[in-house]
């Protein structure tokens, strides 16, 4: 997924924003925005703008600490700050990490002495993370930079270019040529509300890539993409539902969608990675066949 392609007014002020901050090199940055909307690709780009020859680290749970220190004191034995290349620490969705990753990304931004710039995404305001208790206060005071990630909905103009990629990207992972879509077929997912955002038009393309590839995809092709859902359309009923079951389901679809890719599934569930292999783990769910 790149949330950074489009040439709507919507992308070109984000990456208008990006540069300027790139140049900002060491000051901390927190990507706002629904789930699926690509912050962390942003977070990638502002990688590349502000340390292009420098160590990218993705900080997603416990699991990563150990691993952060490593880098981080590998940082440290440079000779100087002026050779040192830089580094980014990115945390994903950081008011739902654990108290100890918390911790030490409080301590990261206290760091001075490093070329280290920590760069966090969020799907609401820092402020609000922290009046509902889900995140440290002095980290929503301490990211004074929050760049809001538009949802889909609001660049619906970038779809063609976006479907363009995605087809491509998956012609080159199938070793094929890639699916075309005509003008009636990029209306109708321009139609479309993509409640998942980009997310789930990257899994729509790439499955109608495999099943289609080669053809063009015309508009009555897409007859299971609705015009203009309501998102989640789901009515209780009166006889009741079971609950775990339902979670199970949708982790399931989840992961098909994302052909198994654990951080794509959890990112059209709006949940994190811990949480979707916690998930996992409790309906004992190993892996998915691919279709």
């Amino acid at each position: 997924m790149d949330a950074v392609i489009g040439s709507g007014p919507a992308m070109t002020r984000l990456r208008s924003e990006l540069e300027q901050l790139g140049r900002r090199s060491r000051a901390p940055v927190a990507f706002v925005g629904e789930p699926g909307t690509g912050k962390r690709h942003c977070a990638r780009e502002l990688h590349r703008a502000t340390y292009p020859d420098g160590d990218l680290f993705e900080l997603d749970g416990r699991d990563c600490l150990a691993e952060l220190e490593e880098r981080v004191v590998a940082l440290r034995s440079c000779v100087s700050a002026q050779a040192a290349v830089g580094m980014t620490v990115y945390v994903h969705d950081l008011s739902e990490q654990a108290p100890e990753v918390q911790a030490r990304v409080s301590h990261l931004l206290r760091e001075r002495s490093l070329q280290l710039r920590v760069v966090v995404s969020s799907t609401s305001e820092l402020a609000q993370a922290a009046r509902v208790g889900k995140l440290r206060r002095d980290l929503a005071s301490a990211f004074t930079r929050e760049v809001r990630i538009p949802s889909l909905s609001d660049r619906s103009d970038d779809i063609p270019e976006l479907v363009r990629h995605f087809a491509v990207l998956a012609a080159w992972r199938a070793k094929s040529p890639p699916t075309e879509f005509d003008a009636t077929a990029l209306r109708r997912m321009q139609r479309h509300s993509w409640p998942q955002n980009v997310a789930e038009l990257q899994a729509f393309v790439e499955r109608i890539s495999r099943e289609l590839g080669g053809a063009l995809v015309r508009d009555e092709d897409l007859h299971d993409l609705a015009d203009q859902p309501s998102g989640v359309a789901f009515a209780l009923p009166a006889t009741g539902i079971d609950l775990a079951e339902l979670e199970r389901q949708f982790l399931t679809q989840a992961l098909q969608l994302a052909h198994n890719n654990q951080t794509r599934a959890a990112s059209l569930l709006g949940l994190t990675r811990d949480q979707i292999r916690y998930r996992m783990g409790k309906f004992e769910i190993v892996a998915l066949a691919r279709g």
